[in-house]
Formats: C-alpha cells, structure tokens, sequence
C-alpha cells in the first residue's frame, strides 16, 4: 500500500511540472515579434498555395490517369485481335472482348478456364509445347492451330504468345494474341488444290503430247517410210536392170536418196517417240537413247546399270520416269561439260531407285534456281522434274557441288505403282 500512495504522489507532482511548463510555453507564443509574425502567415500562405498546387496537379494527373485506363481498356476490349493472359499451368486469368466474341463466349465464362479447352483435340500437343517453349525459353513464339467455339464450329487461328517476368524474373505468365486466319489458311488450300489440278493438266498435256508422237511416228514408219521403201524395191525390180546403163545409174542414184530418206524418217521417227519404250523395257530405251543420242552425238562415255529382271511398269510411269530421266540427261549434255554419265537403274529395298551421276563441273544445289533451270528449251528443267516425281508419288534428291559433279537419284515406291 505503502508503495502504491509513493508512486501515485511522484506522478503528481510531475504532472504538476508538465503543466507548468505547458502554461510557459503558450505565453511566449502569444507575444511573437511582429515581423516574425508576418514572416510566419507569409509561410503560411505560400506553403498553402504550394499544397493546393500540387493538389491540382494531382487531379489533373488522376484525370489523365484515368483517360489512359479508359483507353487502355478500351484498346484492349475491342482489339481486332483476342488477347488473352494466361498463367503457367495455361489457365486464362484475362481476355478482352474480341477474344470473348470470337469463342463466343461470355468473358467470365472463359475466365480461370485452361485455353487448350478451345483448341481441337488433334492440335493440343501442338499448343502445349508452344507455351511450355516460352515460358522456357523466355522469348516470342508463333504458331498454328485449330481451335473450337463454344458451339462446337471450329477455326483456324495463329497465336503469338510472349513471357510476362515476375518480380524475380522469372516467366509467370503469358501474354497470348488469337487472329483468326480461317481465310488465309483456306486460301491456302484453295491454292494447293490450284496447284495439284495444274500438275495433274500438265502432267495430262505431257501424256497426250507423247500418244500424239507416238501416233505421228507409227503414221512415219508403217504409213510413209512403208511407201518409200516399197517405191525403192519397185525401182529396183528386173524390169529396171534391163534398161540401159544410164538409166540403170540414175536409178541406183534415185534408191540412194530414197536410203537416205528412209534413214531420216527412222531418226524422225525415234526422235519423236522411242518404239523401244513400248515395246522393250525402260532400261532398254533408256540404253539406246545414251547409245544414239549422248555417245555417238557428243561423244561422252556412258555405261547403264541394271540389276535383275527388267521392271514392270503401266505405260503411263513409264513414259514419265523414261522423259524425266531423259531430261536429266539433256542437262548433262547441255551444261556439265562431262566425260562421264553412269545411269543406274533397279529395286531397292521395294523400291524404284534411278540414279544419273556425271563427273562434270556441278552447280550449288542452295541456290533457287541452278544452272539447269535458266534454260528450258524443250525441256521442263530440274523444278519440273521434281513436280512430276511427286505427282506420281515419287521424289528426287539432287547431291552437286561446284567442280564435283551431279548425282541424281529418283524413287519411286511400289504401292505409288
């Protein structure tokens, strides 16, 4: 008790001392010099001043503030794009309006939803590596996939997606733009299709060209060089030889000149459509044309390679392997400047293997157009010769280099017969 009535009297009186020093202090406030007094309302007034600038400029600055959100929001919602904010584990934590419109969705419908919900089920490994790449990596990536409405009808759609960094730097999140590009993409169809009735018009045209030639060359040898020939045999019958001696020369003369027709009809006719296309095998009217048309014309030594029983084919490959091979081979006479040629031609592993190898002074096979496209007289050049191994479900692969020579090789497998 004692203790408590000690502490409870020295709290007194030092409140005693608080208030009497208080009471000192107010008085001499009261009393200030005039010019201090001045000087102080004068501080006043311009720090007030001072605060209600800065308080307009703080409105002025929550005007603009809210203007830039407005727009901002307003950019945002009705982009022409969707746009999208996703998190790591692809779950959508934002979306405008046009991304909304386009799933034909309601916003908070999308909203904490993973976006590969609206990706077809064929492309959702497509679109999950394209996220999971990155966050990973930490860069820009774009790529193409299907995508699925609410409603079930499906588009093409291209999505860029770029990292968003926590505040340690590491990717979160995404930042995802949806452009829908349905009609790029079915343009792009429409154009493939173009393109394959074009191949298949000229690869018809082709085949039409070589029965017209055919037709032209069977009109030459069983129709013309027919009549010549017999022509010559008429003259030569005994009722010649038994005129006299000058008529006699002047006949031999006339069956020479017919010898020499009867010579160029045949080349014509070979020229125009090999009969030993049709009624050999490839190999073999591949191997009279090295014969007559690259040894004894120009000279280069040509060997042919042909493995086992020669191959079957209908009429139809067989004139498309035997005019590409033969264009292969007219741009080795016309551009290798070799003094070699070996053609190979037989099955491998199931499938048609052609091969056409000079030892001649090559090209760069990386550039667009190589040597053997700028000149296309009579010919359909390398580019068409690997349009029309992919018609017939073939393909061509060209290994060349500078100064190294060509190599050539064509395949054509079994089931594409």
């Amino acid at each position: 008790m004692e203790k408590n009535r000690a502490e409870s009297a020295g709290s007194a009186d030092l409140r005693v001392k608080a208030e009497e020093k208080a009471a000192r202090q107010p008085e001499k406030l009261r009393q200030p010099a005039a010019k201090d007094a001045k000087t102080l309302i004068h501080e006043l007034q311009v720090h007030q001043i001072e605060l209600e600038m800065q308080n307009e400029e703080l409105r002025q600055a929550q005007v603009e503030l809210e203007r830039s959100h407005a727009n901002y929001c307003e950019l945002y919602d009705f982009a022409p794009v969707g746009y999208f904010t996703i998190s790591d584990k692809g779950i959508i934590l934002e979306a405008n309006l046009t991304a909304a419109a386009m799933l034909l969705a309601e916003r908070q419908y999308l909203l904490g939803s993973p976006l590969s919900r609206f990706v077809v089920e064929g492309d959702a490994d497509r679109f999950y590596l394209h996220w999971r790449e990155v966050l990973a990596a930490g860069t820009g990536r774009a790529c193409d996939v299907k995508m699925v409405k609410k409603d079930g009808s499906e588009f093409y759609a291209q999505l860029v997606s770029s990292p968003e960094d926590d505040k340690k730097g590491k990717s979160a999140r995404l930042r995802t733009a949806v452009v829908d590009i349905t009609d790029r993409v079915e343009a792009q169809h429409k154009m493939s299709e173009y393109q394959a009735q074009l191949k298949a018009l000229a690869s018809e045209l082709s085949l039409a060209e070589e029965r017209e030639r055919r037709r032209i060359a069977r009109g030459l040898h069983d129709n013309v060089a027919q009549r010549i020939l017999l022509a010559k045999l008429q003259l030569q019958s005994p009722l010649w030889r038994q005129s006299t001696a000058a008529t006699g020369d002047y006949v031999n003369d006339v069956c020479a000149t017919l010898d020499g027709v009867i010579n160029d009809i045949q080349s014509l006719t070979f020229e125009l459509s090999d009969p030993a296309l049709y009624e050999l095998s490839l190999e073999a009217a591949v191997d009279k044309w090295l014969e007559d048309q690259v040894r004894n014309k120009y000279g280069i030594h040509c060997l042919l390679n042909s493995g086992g029983e020669p191959i079957v084919l209908d009429d139809t490959l067989k004139v498309t392997l035997f005019q590409v091979v033969r264009e292969l081979l007219l741009n080795v006479v016309k551009h290798a400047q070799a003094a070699t040629l070996n053609v190979g031609i037989g099955m491998i592993a199931g499938t048609i293997q052609i091969t056409v190898e000079d030892d001649g002074i090559g090209f760069d096979t990386s550039k667009a157009h190589p040597p053997t496209d700028k000149d296309k007289k009579g010919g359909f050049g390398l580019f068409s010769v690997r349009e029309r191994m992919q018609y017939i479900g073939g393909d061509i692969d060209i290994q060349s280099s500078p100064g190294n020579g060509t190599r050539v090789t064509l395949r054509l497998a079994p089931k594409k017969l």
